[in-house]
């Protein structure tokens, strides 16, 4: 009874110092600086965003990756695209510490290939939502509206390649897992469910626009009935704005009378339409842009013209350039809205301003500014020429109908020609993720050789050791002097050998975070030679017949160097050399040459294979596995030697055996920075 009364009292510490531990992890300072900029967020004032952003990363409650996505949003909410775009992409290549980090590097992610994706640039949405996406699935959180969204642009990409099948399938991803997050409140981290419902109505908004610009018109019903059920939740919620709503709500009856119209229900695409009419939204310059759609599918062209002839540049609408897709979209609509309801002045104008930004798109992703100029002059001669000739005017329009036709021809030859070159840069961007996966693949395995083989270098000795410590401490065992002489001897000799081999890995990781050593050792090639031998132990190596050559130089040239590395980059070599030698001769040469020194290591070993003589000098590489060594011997060596401002390379010329050249610098200017 006293024993369970004492596991219940234990029990119950515990669990108040995990409580305790749970209390400090939620930080009240980093609660605090997620209020500040909520209300920041709360007021839409980008200024105001931006610099509390600032502010709380100076304080050091932020993280560099979540002031910059702050920053990111306060410039979108300014309009400012390019200045959001920069602080969004400097945080997607941040380098990830933290949970929280990940959190605001997918928001970054989403919010930046959002705005590529408006702005038609489709290749830079992929490049950034899809390695996003993978870093999400390494880490195992999936279940958030940013990798929902994430999935929605991919879709709409590859909707935009034609590539159906692959986008249906994003999208169907998108959907379950908005469907999951609206259902389940709570498990996108710290998300509400009035925070869900915005990103799946976004989202589902996307992929109907999407669908109806690549004319799938029964998907658009598909998903504007989806937009419609999760509207009546999002309705409900006390935070949604009038206003979003009303938009929102305009949107679907659009979609829903575009697609019934472009299926052929007619009755029922106006009927969706007159709905439209309802909500104030419609009238607004974007709302505009969007009843167009219908107007034209419907062949109503005089009110498609109303709609556009009420706005001044209709790219801008969205946000968006005047690229190829937008060109499409907006500017080429007004045209044919004019050009039947039989308005020929204001088809005519709209065909100017058709050329002029046709003309500037192909410049633009030509990147040619001579062609630029060239088009802007042809374009301003034929204005002039439009103004001087104002009493030809009937023949002028017939002229210029024929020269927009051309052009248009020409425009759409070259919008193919472009679509399907991205399409095509698409595809090259898959083959290099593949290839960076398969590198990622065969590094994995090295890695898994390297550690199979430190366990046997570091096993091997500690069972020799641990069985000489068992003889010694057995009771009942007499062992003469010699004996304990020899288990003394293996217990040092394993010792050392574990205690090389911790030391060399921490060498490794210790040249790794240096570029340069300091060279300030005055010293004779030969003192060089006479460590390396000393600390190699090539001069007593049993079956090796070793001898040092060189001219008279090597005693009384003094090189500017660091003794001690150069030493250790000279033994390394000369280990390898016994290593790979058993039985046979090594042969240490030193040779002066202009203003450098050469240390040549000759060995009549099993030698190296010519294609491998820069592989052997990657970390962890072994050519022969029944070795003993980690393979990290030669990285060490060429690092020191390159830190010392010379080189250490494999002489693939020598058929004897191998010969490895380790060359110095005889004054430290000399050295490579």
């Amino acid at each position: 009874m006293i024993k369970k009364t004492l596991l219940l009292a234990a029990a119950l510490l515990i669990l108040g110092a995990c409580e305790t531990l749970r209390e400090q992890d939620s930080s009240p300072d980093s609660a605090r600086a997620d209020a500040i900029i909520e209300a920041a967020h709360l007021s839409h004032n980008g200024d105001r965003i931006i610099a509390v952003a600032d502010s709380l990363e100076a304080a050091g409650d932020f993280s560099h990756i979540k002031a910059d996505y702050w920053r990111g949003y306060g410039y979108y909410s300014k309009w400012n695209q390019h200045m959001c775009q920069h602080y969004w992409y400097e945080a997607i290549t941040l380098e990830i510490k933290t949970p929280e980090d990940l959190e605001y590097h997918a928001r970054a992610a989403n919010r930046l290939s959002d705005v590529l994706l408006t702005k038609g640039e489709f290749e830079s949405a992929l490049r950034v939502a899809l390695p996003a996406i993978e870093k999400l699935k390494e880490a195992g959180t999936t279940q958030s509206r940013d990798y929902a969204y994430m999935l929605v642009t991919m879709g709409c990409v590859e909707l935009n390649s034609r590539n159906k099948d692959i986008a249906d399938d994003y999208f169907s991803q998108a959907y379950k897992l908005f469907s999951l997050l609206i259902e389940n409140n709570g498990i996108d981290g710290g998300a509400t469910l009035e925070d869900n419902l915005k990103s799946a109505v976004a989202g589902f908004t996307t992929v109907s626009r999407h669908c109806l610009d690549k004319q799938y018109y029964a998907d658009v019903l598909v998903w504007v009935d989806r937009l419609d059920e999760v509207m009546e939740i999002y309705k409900r919620q006390p935070e949604t704005l009038p206003e979003s709503i009303d938009r929102r709500e305009t949107l679907s009856c659009i979609f829903r009378a575009s697609a019934l119209e472009g299926l052929g229900n007619h009755e029922a695409a106006s009927a969706a339409y007159d709905q439209a009419l309802t909500h104030p939204f419609c009238f607004s310059q974007q709302g505009r842009v969007e009843a167009a759609r219908y107007l034209m599918l419907a062949r109503r062209w005089s009110e498609a013209a109303d709609n556009y002839g009420q706005l001044n540049d209709l790219a801008s609408a969205f946000g968006a350039g005047l690229t190829l897709d937008n060109i499409q979209l907006y500017l080429l609509p007004k045209f044919r809205a004019n050009f039947y309801a039989r308005r020929t002045d204001d088809a005519l104008v709209a065909a100017i301003r058709l050329c002029d930004a046709l003309d500037s798109a192909i410049v633009w992703n030509r990147k040619d500014k001579a062609a630029e100029l060239a088009t802007l002059y042809h374009t301003q001669e034929i204005k002039d020429e439009f103004v001087a000739q104002n009493a030809h005017l009937d023949r002028l329009r017939f002229i210029s109908a024929v020269v927009v036709i051309v052009l248009l021809s020409l425009g759409f030859m070259i919008f193919v020609f472009l679509r399907q070159h991205a399409s095509l840069r698409l595809e090259d961007a898959y083959r290099q993720l593949d290839k960076a996966r398969a590198q990622a693949e065969e590094a994995s395995e090295v890695k898994t050789a390297f550690m199979q083989q430190i366990s046997h270098e570091v096993g091997t000795p500690l069972h020799l050791i641990s069985g000489f410590a068992q003889l010694l401490t057995t009771p009942g065992i007499e062992l003469d002097d010699e004996t304990r002489e020899q288990i003394n001897s293996g217990v040092k000799e394993n010792t050392l050998r574990i205690t090389g081999l911790v030391n060399k890995m921490l060498e490794l990781s210790n040249l790794m975070s240096k570029s340069q050593l300091e060279r300030n050792d005055r010293v004779l090639p030969r003192q060089i030679a006479d460590d390396a031998v000393s600390t190699s132990g090539i001069g007593t190596a049993p079956d090796i017949d070793f001898e040092i050559r060189g001219s008279g130089e090597m005693d009384f040239e003094e090189l500017l160097t660091n003794r001690r590395a150069a030493s250790h980059v000279l033994a390394l070599l000369l280990e390898n050399a016994i290593k790979f030698t058993g039985k046979g001769s090594v042969c240490l040469r030193v040779v002066f040459k202009q203003r450098s020194v050469f240390f040549f290591v000759e060995d009549t070993g099993i030698g190296v294979p010519p294609e491998q003589a820069e592989h052997i000098f990657e970390q962890f590489v072994q050519l022969d596995d029944y070795r003993e060594g980690t393979g990290i011997g030669l990285t060490v060596a060429r690092r020191l030697a390159r830190q010392l401002g010379g080189d250490v390379a494999l002489d693939t010329s020598y058929t004897f055996g191998a010969r490895f050249v380790f060359s110095l610098p005889r004054e430290a200017d000399n050295g490579r920075e």
